[in-house]
C-alpha cells in the first residue's frame, strides 16, 4: 500500500533517528527508536530546483550558500530575512537550509 511522500525529521538535536522520506508504511518501523513523547517534524515532499544553506551569526545572516541543484537559480534574500527576524529563540550560530521549487 503506498501513502504520499512526506519528509520526517526530529524535532531534537539529539535524536534517535535520523531524517528520511517516508514513501509507503514499510518505512514506519525506521521510527521505533523514537521516544513516545519525542516530537516529529512532518512536511509534504517538495521538488526542489535549487537549495541554499543560510549562515547565522547573532540573529544576521553572515553568508548563503547553495549546495544541490542549479546555482543559476538564486534565491530571494526577503524569504531568508523574514525566515531569521521571525526565529524567537535564535542561538548564537545556526544554520537554515532553503530551497526553491
Amino acid at each position: 500500500k503506498s501513502v504520499s511522500s512526506y519528509i520526517l525529521k526530529p524535532n531534537f538535536s539529539e535524536s534517535f533517528f535520523t531524517g528520511f522520506v517516508l514513501k509507503s508504511e514499510t518505512d514506519v518501523p525506521r521510527l521505533r527508536n523514537t521516544k513516545k513523547d519525542e516530537p516529529v517534524l512532518c512536511s509534504e515532499l517538495v521538488e526542489f530546483v535549487s537549495e541554499y544553506r543560510a549562515f547565522v551569526c547573532y540573529g544576521n545572516i553572515c553568508d548563503v550558500r547553495p549546495y544541490k541543484g542549479d546555482w543559476h537559480v538564486h534565491f530571494d534574500s526577503n524569504v531568508l530575512d523574514n525566515a531569521v527576524s521571525s526565529f524567537k529563540s535564535i542561538p548564537a550560530g545556526c544554520a537554515l537550509d532553503f530551497g526553491d521549487s
